[in-house]
């Protein structure tokens, strides 16, 4: 798991277990400020080891929640609303200076993104889960063009997420994702408006799922199943809890039904997290036995694979791989296809440049070669394979300007590769000229 996703499931446990702790307690001004203390001092060991910069701004939105819960403690709301405001103002841009690549990187993302989707987009959406199979198309497109700047090109890389669930979710479903996100909002936004009477549990599920909400809108804890879960399992609390309390047991019916969604919805939750569990331990021993020289038994396994639900981009990607080298070149070819369906990888590209020209299909392997380019743009390896696919297949121009482009590159960090590959560039460039 992720550091920074790490840090924003321990941050909301952490709240959880704090809210539903002091909610026992006399509410006093100093006992207040004590919870507010614990949490943020909690939340910074995490933030100082972890380095969560999304988790430090749901702590802040769930001290704003806690303070607003607590409003009738405080005479002047207008100053306590006022300073709440700035301390949590001030504790943002704290976080985002602290990690300026990561701040410009994500504009970046946004900017490709806007920049290169159709309106149709959108309306119709990319599709659920469709993000990681777009975004690396789009980036390419957009690096492709021409119109970026230095910086930009140091900051491009594989990207999968766009680090805002929300955002993400209503692109991939499309208006009726923005539909639903609002139809969201309009319930979130209740928690501020409803004070929870004797019920603790209630007022520590808030908090954890105002922490996750407002972390998701700076990353993509709602795509990593252990804070998924864990906001679930809030979620189902909050709801339970809210019905209970509008007395909505009084009908006849009604509790039946709320009693079979939130039992449903927990074993689902289980199901679906022993299934991924299975699936994640089978495509490792599979690639294990590939990687000892016990290819018929990988091969089995991964045929084993392929009747489950659940599939992944590192399985196909590994699947395809072993083929490949096989020289079952078709079929690798549709297990690296399905690989790109899940995430458009830049390896995963490259592999699929690299069949296609063993296939004899050289168009579009020249296609794919230079997508990986502009994928990266920063590395110096996809434009080395792309200048020598231009010497196999003698266009001489084109090997060329890719020799030349790869000399001019700066160079950050040495290696005897980068050397290795400079001087062949140079060695490609002579003999063109010769």
């Amino acid at each position: 798991m992720n550091s920074s996703i790490l840090s924003i499931l321990l941050t909301s446990v952490s709240i959880f277990v704090l809210n539903f702790a002091f909610y026992f307690t006399t509410v006093k001004y100093s006992k207040l400020s004590l919870q507010v203390s614990l949490i943020l001092t909690t939340t910074l060991v995490i933030y100082l080891v972890l380095n969560g910069r999304a988790a430090v701004i749901g702590a802040c939105a769930n001290i704003v929640y806690v303070f607003f819960n607590h409003r009738k403690l405080f005479l002047p709301k207008k100053f306590i609303l006022n300073a709440v405001v700035v301390f949590t103002a001030v504790l943002v841009v704290i976080a985002f200076s602290l990690k300026k690549d990561s701040s410009s990187g994500r504009i970046l993302i946004y900017k490709v993104v806007f920049t290169q989707l159709k309106l149709v987009d959108y309306f119709s959406g990319l599709g659920i889960g469709k993000f990681k199979a777009r975004y690396n198309q789009l980036q390419a497109d957009y690096f492709e063009q021409g119109t970026q700047d230095a910086k930009e090109v140091l900051l491009a890389g594989n990207g999968y997420y766009l680090f805002n669930d929300w955002l993400q979710f209503a692109l991939e479903i499309g208006v009726i994702g923005v539909l639903l996100i609002c139809c969201f909002l309009i319930l979130f936004f209740k928690i501020f408006t409803w004070q929870p009477h004797n019920n603790p549990i209630l007022f520590a599920a808030n908090g954890g799922l105002i922490t996750i909400s407002t972390a998701a809108l700076f990353s993509y804890p709602l795509q990593v199943i252990a804070t998924l879960f864990f906001f679930i399992f809030c979620a189902v609390i909050h709801i339970y809890s809210s019905y209970s309390i509008k007395a909505i047991h009084r009908h006849k019916y009604l509790p039946g039904i709320l009693h079979a969604m939130v039992l449903s919805v927990t074993l689902l939750s289980i199901y679906y997290c022993s299934v991924v569990y299975q699936y994640k331990l089978k495509s490792k021993l599979a690639f294990e036995l590939y990687r000892d020289g016990f290819k018929d038994e990988a091969d089995a396994v991964f045929n084993e694979l392929s009747f489950y639900k659940f599939s992944d981009y590192n399985t196909h990607y590994n699947y395809a791989y072993m083929l490949y080298f096989k020289n079952e070149l078709n079929n690798a070819l549709q297990e690296i296809n399905k690989a790109l369906d899940l995430a458009y990888s830049a390896d995963g590209v490259k592999l699929k440049a690299d069949i296609l020209w063993e296939l004899n299909n050289a168009t579009e392997a020249e296609f794919f070669y230079k997508q990986t380019v502009y994928i990266t743009p920063h590395r110096m390896l996809p434009k080395f394979n792309l200048l020598q696919f231009y010497i196999k297949t003698k266009e001489l121009d084109k090997a060329k300007y890719w020799a030349s482009d790869i000399l001019k590159m700066p160079i950050k960090k040495p290696s005897p590769a980068t050397d290795k590959m400079l001087n062949e560039s140079i060695r490609n460039q002579l003999q063109i000229r010769i």
